[in-house]
């Protein structure tokens, strides 16, 4: 299949963006739904990936996030409820607030996927305010990953991309996990012997592009995945016969705006 211009694909994706937004902020799976924290953040950036954020959209959207009690949230929500306020040059949560979040989920989890996501969580805090506190949290959590990883009986691409920025040694010796979860269609699956999906394919190139390992031949067949998901409302599928959602949306053009760029 010919990919049409990158800058075709775009215009087309904001406007299936623009359909999902909601005029007192925030974005929704569908135009009829009410917005989601998680919708909003898919929503928000793919707008700047599209480079389309101006001051009148920070401000909407920043409202919707300030209407969401953010300590009510499970960790996986409250990391795109952070994300977004970054991509919107908003205010993190108050630092005190946060730190007893984060303590009170990391005593009673086990998932290697939510110690990750709680260690990014204190990663963007610590990345923004610096504190000592906070950079001791991390270390517990990542003894605590590296304590339980070699235990993990379901490996799969999203928890190795959760892993990346943490423990990229072990990541790193599971590469050809990767390499052997992408099919013959070009996409990459959760695991070895899976159905492609975009979201797998956006973790696959994300980790092999970390080590450098995105060949062309790797490049060629996942660009031809990623085209064959896209609609003709210009919205992506999770595959070929996917309807469009805006996270698959935004994982479809991040691949091809990194594939495609210069």
């Amino acid at each position: 299949m010919i990919s049409p211009p990158l800058e075709e694909i775009k215009k087309g994706v904001l406007t299936f963006a623009k359909k999902r937004e909601k005029k007192e902020g925030g974005f929704s799976a569908t135009p009829f739904l009410p917005p989601t924290v998680e919708d909003t953040y898919f929503g928000c950036g793919i707008f700047a990936l599209c480079q389309s954020i101006d001051q009148n959209f920070r401000t909407k959207h920043l409202n919707y996030l300030a209407s969401i009690l953010w300590n009510e949230l499970p960790p996986e929500t409250l990391l795109y409820y952070l994300k977004t306020s970054l991509i919107l040059n908003g205010a993190l949560p108050n630092q005190k607030d946060l730190k007893k979040y984060l303590e009170k989920f990391f005593t009673k989890t086990s998932s290697l996927k939510r110690l990750a996501i709680l260690f990014i969580l204190a990663q963007l805090l610590d990345s923004q305010e610096g504190d000592v506190g906070l950079s001791r949290f991390k270390e517990r959590v990542k003894d605590e990953i590296l304590k339980n990883q070699a235990k993990e009986g379901r490996l799969t691409l999203e928890l190795f991309y959760y892993l990346l920025p943490i423990t990229s040694r072990f990541v790193e010796k599971h590469l050809d996990f990767v390499f052997a979860s992408q099919n013959p269609d070009g996409g990459f699956g959760f695991m070895p012997k899976t159905t492609s999906f975009i979201e797998n394919t956006y973790f696959a190139v994300k980790i092999l592009s970390f080590f450098d390992r995105l060949d062309k031949e790797i490049l060629r067949k996942v660009q031809g995945f990623v085209i064959s998901c896209l609609n003709a409302d210009f919205g992506f599928g999770r595959n070929s016969q996917g309807i469009s959602f805006l996270n698959t949306t935004y994982y479809g053009l991040a691949i091809l705006t990194d594939l495609l760029k210069g």
